[in-house]
């Protein structure tokens, strides 16, 4: 199973109560003298500060043990670089075609696509550091307002379209 490995994540978490206390008085990292220790490594037992400092699925170590666990091969590893920030695209995606007069028109594709995308990604993280939802339910009201607007005009023509072919059948 591949060790997932997300960037800083331990800024976001207080350091474990047993690694606290265990970590003598005036403890500091090895890469970064003067930046207190926040873990002991379980494999060499150098301090690391949590930016040295690499969670894995089971265990935390320091930078240069993880590196040997991967190269090793004893460790697989999937790392996620960035993440997609589907509300940023699915706005986009509804707004730029409106803006112009020329292009207004591919909305017709575009809105379904991206409300579809927001609908399908709404769980998935939108990025590393918290946002605020804003942007998911623009693109959310957008999409949808559009596509039913898309809607509400097919079906206006279709109608249109139905009377007049039942006026000319009444002519004849």
């Amino acid at each position: 199973m591949p060790t997932e490995v997300t960037r800083f994540a331990a800024w976001a978490r207080p350091p474990p109560s047993l690694a606290a206390d265990l970590l003598p008085k005036g403890a500091e990292c090895y890469r970064h003298p003067g930046q207190g220790a926040w873990i002991v490594c379980p494999h060499c037992g150098r301090f690391a500060c949590k930016l040295c400092a690499v969670e894995g699925d089971d265990e935390r170590l320091c930078a240069e043990c993880f590196e040997r666990d991967v190269s090793s091969g004893g460790r697989s590893l999937r790392y996620v670089p960035h993440l997609v920030q589907y509300d940023s695209l699915c706005l986009w995606m509804v707004l730029l075609p409106l803006l112009g007069v020329v292009t207004s028109g591919f909305t017709i594709f575009t809105a379904p696509l991206s409300l579809a995308l927001i609908l399908y990604h709404w769980r998935s993280p939108t990025s590393v550091l918290p946002r605020s939802q804003f942007r998911r339910w623009l693109a959310l009201l957008l999409a949808g307002g559009v596509s039913l607007g898309w809607l509400v005009l097919i079906g206006w023509v279709i109608r249109v379209i139905i009377t007049a072919l039942g006026a000319q059948n009444d002519v004849r």
